[in-house]
């Protein structure tokens, strides 16, 4: 694989709609340490911008990395990357900041290139080169969330699409007769196993049946994906009910990416990956029932490795690898 050069240090920055990281790395992939700052997106770019310098500048000389020493500086953000303008030119959660030259602006202040990826693509090329896809190809990976991102590497490529759109996954379609997602379909398979609709359909379970649970003892507005994993690992009934369904509705959609993509790995990240073979062996059991039988038998579908780290990693590296030297 390209980028095993000379040992260096250098940052990267995943922007988030609620927080934005910053990361101090080894061209290695390995974090080295990370702070935290809010996003304030009502507050623009240009003071996102200022803020991302001043943890920058810190963070470096925290670290006792030579800024003069940087190659590139990664960074990623929800939404769809131009790669050409080095801009993001549709992010729901970042709309003021669609079409604004962040990445620019950061490259003139500290010195270096900075390229700006999609998050989820950055994520699935973290994962491959330093996580749960190593040593494969042909990999999707997905990660649950608020929404439903994925990414794909095939042919040991990052594939962005013809327009830097592509991997979409959590908008396949699971039911036509569905309810409508917050894009323009209906039935996604977002629609399904986002957070907020695994909450739904916990809600729904605990009217309909009269099985002891302790997330009874939670307000609806309260609970979360992470709930459902931890009363499960207590024995909860409605718990693990709620998540061998959502292992199934996964599996539903996994279905068509081994049929159309053959990937020989399916990386799952996000929180509720946490319940591990509990959401994860019924999602291939439903793949191994449903999929063509010559890729389901083939395919490998398991955890993310890299966690909360994956996209930072991921964008630092793609930067690195797109420019590797300084001259």
């Amino acid at each position: 694989m390209p980028g095993d050069v000379v040992k260096f240090r250098t940052v990267g920055i995943d922007v988030g709609g609620t927080n934005i990281k910053i990361a101090a790395l080894w061209n290695g992939g390995g974090v080295i340490s990370a702070e935290s700052i809010p996003t304030r997106a009502e507050r623009g770019p240009v003071d996102a911008a200022e803020r991302i310098l001043v943890t920058i500048r810190a963070l470096l000389q925290r670290e006792g990395i030579d800024p003069g020493g940087m190659h590139a500086v990664g960074m990623d953000c929800a939404g769809i990357v131009d790669p050409e303008r080095n801009v993001v030119i549709d992010s729901p959660n970042l709309r003021s900041w669609e079409n604004d030259p962040l990445a620019q602006r950061l490259a003139d202040r500290l010195g270096v290139p900075v390229y700006l990826e999609n998050d989820v693509n950055a994520m699935a090329y973290g994962e491959w080169r330093c996580g749960a896809g190593r040593g494969a190809d042909h990999i999707v990976c997905l990660t649950l969330g608020t929404g439903v991102g994925g990414g794909l590497i095939l042919d040991g490529r990052l594939y962005r699409g013809a327009h830097g759109a592509a991997g979409e996954l959590g908008h396949t379609t699971l039911d036509l007769r569905g309810a409508s997602c917050t894009c323009p379909n209906i039935g996604c398979l977002e629609r399904h196993v986002g957070a907020a609709y695994i909450v739904e359909r916990t809600l729904r379970h605990l009217q309909e049946s009269a099985a002891p649970s302790r997330l009874r003892d939670l307000e609806p507005q309260d609970m979360a994906p992470r709930d459902l994993t931890l009363a499960a690992d207590a024995g909860d009934p409605v718990a693990a009910a709620v998540l061998r369904e959502t292992g199934e509705l996964l599996g539903k959609g996994l279905v068509s990416f081994v049929n159309i993509f053959n990937p020989e790995r399916i990386v799952v990240g996000g929180g509720i990956t946490k319940a591990g073979d509990r959401l994860l062996e019924p999602a291939r059991q439903i793949v191994r029932r449903h999929a063509m039988s010559l890729p389901a038998s083939m395919v490998e579908i398991v955890p993310a490795e890299l966690g909360d780290d994956a996209a930072v990693v991921g964008a630092t590296l793609l930067a690195l690898e797109q420019h590797p030297t300084r001259g």
